[in-house]
């Protein structure tokens, strides 16, 4: 277990690296920038153009922005064509969310479909707000990283059409167990890890590299929603696969080896 006082830091950084390697599926990160981008624009101008200033959203159930992302076969070569559309929809007990998604396919049909949802409690002048400060972009960067993954994930093991996860009334533990969202989440912790790490050099000569790699995943958002809720298990598999991220991006290597 990785927060074992048991184990030393050293053998903690040699299970995350020697037992059975994970990594996070391979994503085109800038071209789900830019879809977040394009996204973000036409949200922003929608929010400009036609709606009401100071009124929440809740009226309103129609797609406001939609985009084609073409995601690269894993397993072979080509593209599919995944498409996003973006609305507004009731926030339930995510009112502190900007948006919230899921992957699936076109009601009756088999196309693969990702759907945005924005939270509709916020008003046009919310929303114009989280387009300037760049929150709207990342936000949506966010919510298509983790459905990508899914889209990835079901497509390398024969498409959508084998893809019968059903989180209707679904336990929390079983829902964030489940090895499609391990994989998002892996995802998502993953991304953010790459992202803050360099922030990290400077407790290099002071933490091992271990604790560097417990600190930067623990204050992830992602961790602290889910960790209780993942076995120790897949815990694993998301340490393992930070650690394989940050060597192949030759990160956080001149931290100590020893706690």
């Amino acid at each position: 277990m990785f927060y074992s006082d048991q184990k030393t830091p050293d053998d903690l950084l040699k299970e995350w690296t020697e037992i059975e390697e994970s990594r996070a599926i391979p994503l085109d990160k800038s071209l789900i920038k830019a879809s977040a981008n394009d996204l973000a624009q036409q949200i922003n101008t929608a929010m400009e153009r036609y709606y009401p200033k100071n009124v929440p959203q809740t009226g309103y159930k129609i797609n406001i922005a939609s985009d084609v992302f073409l995601l690269k076969k894993v397993a072979s070569s080509g593209t599919v064509e995944i498409s996003i559309v973006v609305g507004f929809d009731k926030p339930e007990n995510k009112k502190s969310l900007i948006a919230y998604s899921g992957f699936g396919k076109f009601k009756g049909g088999n196309d693969p479909v990702i759907s945005i949802k924005l939270n509709n409690l916020f008003t046009a002048d919310d929303w114009i707000g989280f387009f300037k400060s760049g929150k709207l972009e990342d936000a949506l960067f966010t919510e298509l990283l983790h459905e990508l993954t899914h889209a990835a994930d079901v497509q390398s093991k024969g498409g959508i059409d084998n893809y019968g996860k059903n989180t209707t009334n679904i336990d929390l533990k079983t829902y964030y167990n489940d090895p499609h969202e391990v994989r998002a989440f892996m995802q998502e912790i993953v991304d953010i890890v790459l992202k803050t790490a360099p922030n990290f050099e400077r407790f290099m000569p002071k933490l091992s590299r271990t604790k560097i790699i417990q600190l930067l995943v623990r204050t992830t958002e992602v961790w602290k929603k889910a960790a209780e809720y993942f076995t120790d298990s897949n815990k694993n598999l998301i340490f393992k696969a930070v650690v394989k991220a940050l060597d192949d991006h030759d990160l956080l290597t001149g931290s100590k080896t020893n706690g």
